[in-house]
This record gives structure tokens, C-alpha cells and sequence, in this order.
């Protein structure tokens, strides 16, 4: 498992001032590729992303200042990863989780 902290930037903002869906995946994506890169050093990052997932839980603002983003591999093909990632508020609670597959 791995964890990344990362700063909620205004630019994630959308019209209601919460993070915008779509930057949630960013912040999945930051983590999983310090995994990948932590288990199978920087050619790791030559992969492909063949399914992506998220369910939302909780929303972060820019009020919220960080999430600490922690990523795991669940399982493995021939030639595919598969990874779960949480993303967490600095209170500890749960704003999301998703998971992808890597080929």
C-alpha cells in the first residue's frame, strides 16, 4: 500500500465549491501511480488505463485544505493490475473510493 497527501488547489473547484468530480480521479490517479512506481520502479508508468471506478461518499472543499489518498493492488493477470484507492479527509473520513485496472 501506498499514501499520498494532496493539497486541494482551487482550480478543483466547481460552481458549488467542491471538488469536481472529475479531479477526484486525478487524485486516484496520483496514488496509484506512486504505487506503481514504488513496486515496479518508473517503467511502471508505461501502462495503459483499461477500466476505472468511484463511488463518491463525502464531499471535500478547498476549506478541507488536503486528502491523504492511499492506494493497495487487489489483484493481477498476465498482464494487468488491479487497484483500490481511498481517498480520505483530514478528519479522517471517507470522501471516496474507486479502483482501476491497469494493463
Amino acid at each position: 500500500m501506498r499514501q499520498v497527501t494532496l493539497r486541494v488547489r482551487w482550480a478543483d473547484m466547481d460552481a458549488y465549491q467542491h471538488v469536481n468530480n472529475a479531479i477526484y480521479l486525478n487524485y486516484l490517479e496520483e496514488a496509484r501511480d506512486t504505487l506503481m512506481v514504488g513496486l515496479f520502479g518508473p517503467e511502471a508508468l508505461d501502462f495503459v488505463l483499461a477500466h476505472v471506478d468511484i463511488d463518491f461518499r463525502n464531499e471535500v472543499t478547498q476549506d478541507d485544505g488536503e486528502v491523504t489518498v492511499q492506494s493497495r493492488v487487489i489483484g493481477y493477470g498476465r498482464s494487468s493490475v488491479r487497484s483500490r484507492e481511498v481517498v480520505r479527509k483530514p478528519d479522517g473520513s471517507l470522501a471516496a473510493e474507486g479502483g482501476a485496472v491497469v494493463v
